[in-house]
């Protein structure tokens, strides 16, 4: 009975080697759906124009206890639900962190999801690099955030 489950192996390996990607005997990432405040959510919001003068310069967006006695995973999908932009254009999701219109080598501008021991964070950040100032434009581009707390460590 130990070898039945679904099994998944790294690319170019096989299932019979201990190089697995996935494997149903393990345990699982979970998300606590009774969870107060919730552990799974999606939010509407927009960063400001806010400026850098070379140092990164960060804004909270959204904050919410997790209450884990450990710093968990978690996961951050940005919906972009404004007018066109350069990266992802209207209608496209973005994985952990969304980089707004125009962030280049002369700066970085960057929405992110985040999470320390005892929150989960929706941080705005930018930092100019090269240049002397830059201002954001993020207040052009309205998200929808989905956000999943996971419940416990998980075996991956």
């Amino acid at each position: 009975m130990a070898d039945l489950g679904l099994f998944i192996s790294q690319q170019g390996k096989n299932i019979s080697s201990s190089d697995l990607d996935f494997d149903s005997r393990r345990r699982h990432l979970l998300i606590d759906l009774d969870a107060s405040p919730e552990h799974v959510g999606v939010i509407s919001l927009t960063g400001t124009n806010i400026t850098s003068t070379g140092a990164e310069v960060s804004e909270t967006l959204f904050t919410i206890p997790h209450g884990l006695p450990y710093i968990p995973k978690v996961e951050t999908y940005f919906f972009v639900s404004g007018s066109f932009n350069l990266y992802a254009g209207a209608g496209s999701y973005y994985r952990g962190f969304f980089p707004y219109s125009g962030s280049t080598g002369t700066y970085f501008d960057r929405i992110v999801g985040e999470v320390d021991d005892t929150n989960f964070y929706i941080r705005h950040k930018i930092v100019a690099l090269l240049g002397p100032t830059f201002t954001s434009d993020a207040a052009s581009y309205p998200l929808q955030v989905k956000y999943l707390i996971f419940s416990n460590h998980g075996d991956y």
